[in-house]
Formats: structure tokens, C-alpha cells, sequence
């Protein structure tokens, strides 16, 4: 694993380099988090989001970039529409989670498959056990199904939702 720190630079601007890693240290897949911060610009114009996304796109590696969604709806994410046009895979995310709980519930959900099947929902539960200290001490990962949580079945697509209606 290796970190680039990107602080005050954009991925615009990094983008020569980072090819120029990839090819040396046989890099493999690279994260892109948030792309917001690592664009800068204006995210709601099309054409800017659309050059950066096409120069993201050449990079030598996969690349996964996290973005976030908008606060009117929480579906999309902010910005230009181009972001998910340009995207070959599109997965949300969605928590469920009680006020000072050490449980979060966690449903991914594939939107958009270019080159791929559309996967099933994943779920997950991430218990945090504390140690005497109330300190972290280890984090339990298990599998839910996301049809069976009140919160998270919210986001299945349309047909999954009438299927669990009608059982």
C-alpha cells in the first residue's frame, strides 16, 4: 500500500506522476478519496468534471473513487451527472446505525455495471468490541442480509423492494 499525501494539490495536476508511480512501483489499483477534494474545481460543471474523469480513466490501474452524495436527495453524488456517466461501476453505500452504538450496518449496492453483471446486494454488520479501557480494541465482521434491515432495505432496487412486500 502506498499514500500520496494530495494536500493542496489536485488530482489534475498529479495525475503525470501518479501514471509515472504506477508504472514503476507496479501499482495495481488506486483510491481516490474524496473525489471532491482531489478534482477541486467546480464539480457542478460538466465540462471540468468530464476532463478530469477522462484523464482518471486513462490511469494505468484500476481506480476506485469515493464520493459523496448530495444533501438534498443523499442518492446521487454532488456535482455533475458526468461523474457516474463516466464511471464504468457504480456501488452505494448505505449505514444504518444507532445513536452511540459500537454496531453499524452496512448495505452496498451495485447501480451501474458497464463491463459486468449487476452483483446482488452485499450486507455486513461491523461490531467494534471495546477493550477495559473503552478503547478499540477489535472490529467483528459479519454478513446480513440487507432484505431483512428495516433501514437498509430502502435502497434495494424497485423489484427486490415488491418482492418483499409480496412474501
Amino acid at each position: 500500500i502506498r499514500h500520496i499525501e494530495m494536500a493542496g494539490k489536485t488530482i489534475d495536476t498529479e495525475l503525470p506522476d501518479i501514471n509515472k508511480k504506477i508504472e514503476t512501483e507496479n501499482i495495481s489499483l488506486v483510491v481516490i478519496d474524496s473525489f471532491g477534494v482531489a478534482a477541486g474545481g467546480n464539480q457542478n460543471e460538466s465540462d471540468y468534471v468530464k476532463n478530469i474523469m477522462n484523464k482518471i480513466n486513462r490511469l494505468n490501474a484500476s481506480v476506485l473513487i469515493i464520493d459523496h452524495p448530495t444533501k438534498m436527495d443523499g442518492d446521487t453524488p454532488t456535482g455533475s451527472s458526468y461523474k457516474g456517466t463516466s464511471a464504468r461501476n457504480v456501488w452505494k453505500m448505505q449505514k444504518s446505525q444507532d445513536l452511540g452504538a459500537n454496531i453499524v450496518d452496512v448495505g452496498v449496492y451495485h447501480t451501474k455495471a458497464n463491463n459486468s453483471k449487476m452483483f446482488q446486494p452485499l450486507g455486513m454488520r461491523i461490531e467494534f468490541l471495546n477493550d477495559i479501557n473503552d478503547q478499540v480494541d477489535k472490529v467483528v465482521i459479519t454478513s446480513i442480509d440487507v432484505k431483512d434491515h428495516e433501514d437498509l432495505v430502502d435502497s434495494l432496487p424497485v423489484h427486490e423492494k415488491l418482492e418483499k412486500l409480496l412474501k
